[in-house]
Protein backbone atom coordinates (compact mmCIF):
# COMPACT_ATOMS: atom_id res chain seq x y z
CA UNK A 1 0.00 0.00 0.00
CA UNK A 2 2.89 2.40 0.94
CA UNK A 3 4.30 2.04 -2.06
CA UNK A 4 1.59 2.04 -4.17
CA UNK A 5 0.77 5.76 -2.75
CA UNK A 6 4.32 6.57 -2.82
CA UNK A 7 4.10 5.63 -6.62
CA UNK A 8 1.11 7.64 -7.25
CA UNK A 9 2.66 10.81 -5.64
CA UNK A 10 6.08 10.35 -7.71
CA UNK A 11 3.85 9.98 -11.24
CA UNK A 12 1.57 12.51 -9.90
CA UNK A 13 4.10 15.25 -8.98
CA UNK A 14 6.64 14.52 -11.76
CA UNK A 15 3.88 14.95 -14.25
CA UNK A 16 2.67 18.53 -12.98
CA UNK A 17 6.06 19.38 -13.30
CA UNK A 18 6.73 18.32 -16.51
CA UNK A 19 3.82 17.77 -18.92
CA UNK A 20 2.47 21.22 -19.49
CA UNK A 21 6.03 22.73 -19.40
CA UNK A 22 6.37 23.70 -22.83
CA UNK A 23 2.85 25.17 -22.94
CA UNK A 24 3.20 26.85 -20.03
CA UNK A 25 6.46 28.56 -21.37
CA UNK A 26 5.21 29.41 -24.51
CA UNK A 27 1.92 30.45 -23.51
CA UNK A 28 1.74 31.98 -20.29
CA UNK A 29 5.89 33.53 -20.39
CA UNK A 30 5.73 34.35 -24.16
CA UNK A 31 8.78 32.26 -24.66
CA UNK A 32 9.56 31.66 -28.64
CA UNK A 33 9.99 28.07 -29.03
CA UNK A 34 13.50 28.86 -29.88
CA UNK A 35 13.87 28.85 -26.34
CA UNK A 36 12.82 25.51 -25.42
CA UNK A 37 15.50 24.16 -27.97
CA UNK A 38 18.18 26.13 -25.80
CA UNK A 39 17.68 25.02 -22.49
CA UNK A 40 16.60 21.42 -23.66
CA UNK A 41 20.33 19.95 -24.05
CA UNK A 42 20.98 21.09 -20.55
CA UNK A 43 17.61 19.61 -19.65
CA UNK A 44 19.38 16.08 -20.96
CA UNK A 45 22.29 16.85 -19.13
CA UNK A 46 20.40 17.01 -15.88
CA UNK A 47 18.50 14.25 -16.41
CA UNK A 48 21.96 12.13 -16.86
CA UNK A 49 22.98 13.80 -13.77
CA UNK A 50 19.83 13.24 -11.34
CA UNK A 51 19.70 9.19 -12.14
CA UNK A 52 23.55 9.27 -11.85
CA UNK A 53 23.27 11.34 -8.38
CA UNK A 54 19.91 9.30 -7.06
CA UNK A 55 21.56 5.88 -7.42
CA UNK A 56 24.99 7.35 -5.40
CA UNK A 57 22.92 9.42 -3.00
CA UNK A 58 20.52 6.42 -2.21
CA UNK A 59 23.53 4.62 -1.78
CA UNK A 60 25.52 7.00 0.41
CA UNK A 61 22.54 8.66 2.51
CA UNK A 62 19.83 5.58 2.13
CA UNK A 63 16.76 5.00 -0.31
CA UNK A 64 14.00 6.64 2.34
CA UNK A 65 16.28 9.64 2.76
CA UNK A 66 16.54 10.02 -1.05
CA UNK A 67 13.21 9.77 -1.65
CA UNK A 68 12.83 12.72 0.62
CA UNK A 69 15.39 14.83 -0.59
CA UNK A 70 13.95 14.31 -3.98
CA UNK A 71 10.72 14.86 -3.64
CA UNK A 72 11.19 17.80 -1.63
CA UNK A 73 13.45 19.30 -4.23
CA UNK A 74 10.62 18.71 -6.87
CA UNK A 75 8.13 19.92 -5.04
CA UNK A 76 10.18 22.95 -4.71
CA UNK A 77 11.14 23.51 -7.89
CA UNK A 78 7.92 22.97 -9.53
CA UNK A 79 6.68 25.81 -7.40
CA UNK A 80 9.54 28.07 -8.41
CA UNK A 81 9.50 27.21 -12.16
CA UNK A 82 5.59 27.71 -12.37
CA UNK A 83 5.45 30.86 -9.90
CA UNK A 84 8.07 32.46 -11.73
CA UNK A 85 8.17 35.23 -14.43
CA UNK A 86 11.72 35.36 -15.30
CA UNK A 87 13.40 33.46 -17.73
CA UNK A 88 16.27 32.40 -16.37
CA UNK A 89 14.82 31.21 -13.01
CA UNK A 90 12.02 28.76 -15.23
CA UNK A 91 14.70 27.68 -17.24
CA UNK A 92 16.81 26.80 -14.41
CA UNK A 93 14.19 24.82 -12.25
CA UNK A 94 13.38 23.50 -15.36
CA UNK A 95 16.44 21.74 -15.58
CA UNK A 96 16.70 21.03 -11.80
CA UNK A 97 12.77 19.23 -12.33
CA UNK A 98 14.83 16.89 -15.23
CA UNK A 99 17.42 16.10 -12.48
CA UNK A 100 15.10 15.18 -10.02
CA UNK A 101 13.61 12.56 -12.24
CA UNK A 102 16.20 10.69 -11.29
CA UNK A 103 13.24 10.16 -8.21
CA UNK A 104 12.11 6.88 -10.42
CA UNK A 105 15.82 5.14 -9.59
CA UNK A 106 15.16 5.40 -5.82
CA UNK A 107 11.43 4.04 -6.32
CA UNK A 108 12.04 1.42 -8.34
CA UNK A 109 15.12 0.74 -6.34
CA UNK A 110 13.31 0.66 -2.97
CA UNK A 111 10.35 -0.89 -4.25
CA UNK A 112 12.00 -3.75 -5.41
CA UNK A 113 13.82 -4.07 -1.96
CA UNK A 114 10.95 -4.72 -0.02
CA UNK A 115 10.11 -7.75 -1.71
CA UNK A 116 11.39 -11.30 -1.68
CA UNK A 117 13.43 -12.12 -4.63
CA UNK A 118 10.56 -14.29 -6.29
CA UNK A 119 7.97 -11.22 -5.87
CA UNK A 120 9.97 -8.27 -6.93
CA UNK A 121 8.97 -7.75 -10.63
CA UNK A 122 5.42 -8.47 -9.69
CA UNK A 123 5.96 -6.02 -6.65
CA UNK A 124 6.89 -3.43 -9.13
CA UNK A 125 4.28 -4.51 -11.62
CA UNK A 126 1.28 -3.45 -9.29
CA UNK A 127 2.65 -0.83 -7.34
CA UNK A 128 3.71 1.45 -9.80
CA UNK A 129 2.30 -0.30 -13.23
CA UNK A 130 -1.55 -0.53 -12.01
CA UNK A 131 -1.65 1.41 -9.42
CA UNK A 132 1.02 4.63 -8.91
CA UNK A 133 0.75 5.16 -12.64
CA UNK A 134 -3.10 6.50 -11.79
CA UNK A 135 -0.64 9.66 -10.83
CA UNK A 136 -0.11 9.90 -14.94
CA UNK A 137 -3.50 9.80 -15.74
CA UNK A 138 -5.36 11.88 -12.84
CA UNK A 139 -2.35 14.96 -12.92
CA UNK A 140 -3.33 16.22 -16.49
CA UNK A 141 -7.32 16.24 -15.48
CA UNK A 142 -6.25 17.99 -12.41
CA UNK A 143 -3.93 20.30 -13.89
CA UNK A 144 -6.88 21.51 -16.43
CA UNK A 145 -9.48 21.85 -14.08
CA UNK A 146 -7.44 24.02 -11.86
CA UNK A 147 -5.90 25.54 -14.61
CA UNK A 148 -9.41 26.68 -15.87
CA UNK A 149 -10.47 27.89 -12.40
CA UNK A 150 -7.34 29.64 -11.27
CA UNK A 151 -6.34 31.15 -14.65
CA UNK A 152 -3.80 29.08 -15.90
CA UNK A 153 -1.07 26.50 -15.67
CA UNK A 154 1.28 28.43 -13.62
CA UNK A 155 -1.30 28.86 -11.13
CA UNK A 156 -2.27 25.38 -10.93
CA UNK A 157 0.68 23.81 -10.84
CA UNK A 158 1.98 25.97 -8.32
CA UNK A 159 -0.23 24.92 -6.00
CA UNK A 160 -0.35 21.03 -6.82
CA UNK A 161 3.42 21.06 -6.25
CA UNK A 162 2.72 20.81 -2.66
CA UNK A 163 1.66 17.20 -3.38
CA UNK A 164 5.33 15.87 -3.86
CA UNK A 165 5.55 16.89 -0.56
CA UNK A 166 3.23 14.07 0.71
CA UNK A 167 5.69 11.33 -0.26
CA UNK A 168 8.06 12.62 2.85
CA UNK A 169 5.88 11.63 5.90
CA UNK A 170 4.79 8.42 3.52
CA UNK A 171 8.06 7.51 3.56
CA UNK A 172 9.30 8.20 6.75
CA UNK A 173 6.41 6.66 8.73
CA UNK A 174 5.38 3.87 6.63
CA UNK A 175 8.74 2.76 4.00
CA UNK A 176 11.65 0.67 5.74
CA UNK A 177 15.02 1.23 5.22
CA UNK A 178 16.86 -1.20 2.08
CA UNK A 179 19.90 0.11 2.30
CA UNK A 180 22.83 -2.29 3.64
CA UNK A 181 20.24 -4.70 4.47
CA UNK A 182 20.46 -8.71 3.73
CA UNK A 183 17.34 -8.74 1.55
CA UNK A 184 17.92 -12.72 0.67
CA UNK A 185 15.71 -13.61 3.63
CA UNK A 186 13.06 -11.24 3.26
CA UNK A 187 9.41 -13.00 3.98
Amino acid sequence: VAMSLLWFIINFASSVGGLFFSLYVVKERGWPPSDFATIAPFGLVGAFVGYMGAGLLSDAIGRRWTVCLFTGLLGALIMTCYASTAWFPIAASFIGLQAMLGIWVVGYTLNSELFPTELRGAANGWCNNLIGRWGVVIAPAVMGYLGKEMGGIGPAATVLAATAWLAIPLVLLMVRETRGQDLTGLA
